[in-house]
């Protein structure tokens, strides 16, 4: 009787630790799955963290290339007008060349008419 009580108290003893060992496995799947569950929560603040980084550049982005097409339809309006006022300078030095040359002529004929009518030239 004797080694029956010995191995009672072996299987107790045994048994417990297997109930030690079930509940230790189970507290370490509970810290796992809790681990895994903060890595997930860091890994998706992580990733909201860099959507929001990569929103805010493209709303920056945006706003430069805005201001860049607003600065070239502002250049692009400055040479349309200097060319403008370089069409009616052309025209007006084109026109100021001819009225010169009709000066020019004016001015020979009016010497020849003048010479025309003095003494000399005029019999």
């Amino acid at each position: 009787m004797a080694s029956s009580k010995i191995d009672s108290q072996k299987f107790y003893h045994l048994r417990q630790e297997i109930n030690n060992l079930k509940a230790a496995n189970a507290t370490l799947a509970k810290e796992k799955v809790a681990t895994e569950v903060n890595e997930l929560a860091d890994a998706n603040v992580g990733r909201s963290r860099l959507i929001k980084t990569i929103e805010d550049l493209k709303e920056e982005a945006c706003k430069e290339v805005q201001a860049c097409e607003t600065i070239l339809g502002d250049v692009n309006r400055r040479l349309e007008e200097a060319e403008t006022r370089a069409r009616q300078v052309a025209e007006e030095r084109d026109g100021l060349a001819t009225m010169n040359a009709q000066l020019v002529d004016d001015r020979a004929w009016m010497r020849d008419w003048w010479c025309c009518q003095c003494c000399e030239c005029n019999p």
